[in-house]
């Protein structure tokens, strides 16, 4: 359920623990036992739908027209940099060179 919840609302700015735990009626401590079971934090999970979201969409063409600070607002970063930053660290290549290797 918290991981749907997490899909489902990846690309907003102002998703965190406590807010999952609000409009999922939990506790921010039950979601943080919860995920702790399986390994990961809200901040961790979070972090990682975003990548997820920000690699499909420079994978794709219709997404093409799209910066890289674009794709990092649309997906639910801060900032550009934290969102490359972030990308480089999960996935060992910059947004950029994703982008023209799928090119």
């Amino acid at each position: 359920m918290v991981r749907r919840h997490v899909r489902d609302h990846a690309a907003e700015p102002d998703l965190s623990g406590a807010s999952m735990a609000r409009a999922l009626g939990w506790s921010l401590r039950q979601i943080q036992l919860a995920l702790q079971h399986v390994g990961t934090t809200p901040r961790d999970l979070i972090r990682e739908e975003r990548l997820r979201l920000v690699r499909e969409r420079l994978l794709r063409a219709d997404c093409e027209h799209m910066t890289i600070t674009d794709l990092a607002y649309a997906s639910g970063f801060s900032s550009a940099s934290a969102m490359s930053t972030a990308f480089r660290r999960r996935f060992g290549v910059s947004p950029r060179e994703m982008r023209s290797k799928a090119r």
